[in-house]
């Protein structure tokens, strides 16, 4: 079963996303990813290695203010 987690749409265009790119050297999404699987919220695949950079508790605390959460987890089954 997969399952796929939405999030708004326009998370990536926020500023404090967008800053945090940056400093990171990265792409909005990979932030999000990032926020996500240290939040818990996804895991990490045994083979994924070290990531590449960890938010720090602040930016976690600054993420979980913004509200960012799935608004809903979709699971469909694949034959």
């Amino acid at each position: 079963m997969e399952s796929k987690i939405v999030l708004p749409e326009n998370i990536c265009e926020d500023e404090v996303v967008d800053y945090l790119a940056q400093r990171y050297h990265t792409t909005p999404n990979r932030v999000i990813d990032r926020f996500l699987k240290q939040e818990g919220i996804i895991t990490v695949t045994p083979n994924e290695g070290k990531p590449e950079f960890r938010l720090t508790p602040n930016e976690m605390e600054i993420f979980r203010d913004m509200g960012i959460r799935p608004s809903k987890v979709e699971f469909s089954k694949r034959f």
